[in-house]
């Protein structure tokens, strides 16, 4: 399973994929030849479909001045077409922002990897509009976290205006059920087929991307 961990990239041309790009901290695998994404009879107005997708394996290991380094492995996508870096990951160590970071300093081309990932709350919404909702929590007005299911608001008053901490939600592909839980900037997908992670990666970037 694992975790996706998003970021907005300025993909240009994309990345030079003729080499094996390095830094001190990082080892970058690029695999040869870009993909197309997966079609989905479900997903009709899909935004990215003539999009280029590279993938690549990484290596990391952290350099401080003082302690044990950090280490860890994954892979991660660039889609050209919505913008979004994509980290694949077992666990939250280390940080995906270190990771994003040595990325943006090794690779090749005219991608650039933003710093952060700041959604449009609107469009967080409509995010979880689309599946079966399992979960949600908010950050109230005055700054607590709260199910929302304790707050007396109407549905349509609170979407757009409550941030969104975390929501549980559930996809369905092939008459199977994908769940996925979603916090700030990244998708925990509970399924290990790549195709039900990709449907989900679709339905998540035709509502974020910035077109």
């Amino acid at each position: 399973m694992g975790v996706e961990s998003v970021r907005q990239a300025s993909v240009g041309r994309g990345l030079d994929t003729s080499q094996s790009p390095e830094s001190e901290e990082i080892r970058i695998d690029l695999q040869e030849d870009p993909e197309y994404p997966l079609e989905f009879d479900e997903l009709p107005d899909y935004p990215f479909p003539d999009q280029t997708i590279v993938r690549g394996e990484y290596y990391y290991e952290s350099s401080p001045r003082f302690g044990d380094p950090e280490t860890g492995e994954g892979s991660f996508q660039m889609r050209t077409g919505s913008g979004m870096a994509i980290l694949h990951t077992q666990n939250d160590r280390p940080r995906p922002k270190k990771i994003f970071s040595s990325l943006n300093q090794a690779i090749n081309g005219d991608a650039e990897i933003k710093k952060n990932f700041v959604p449009n709350q609107n469009r967080v919404w409509q995010f979880i509009e689309r599946g079966n909702l399992r979960d949600l929590k908010v950050i109230t007005p005055s700054g607590r976290i709260k199910s929302a299911m304790e707050i007396d608001v109407e549905w349509d008053d609170m979407k757009g205006k409550y941030p969104v901490e975390l929501a549980v939600l559930e996809f369905t592909l092939d008459g199977e059920a994908i769940r996925v839980r979603y916090h700030d900037d990244s998708l925990e997908i509970q399924s290990c087929d790549g195709r039900e992670r990709e449907y989900v990666i679709q339905i998540f970037e035709s509502v974020m991307a910035e077109r």
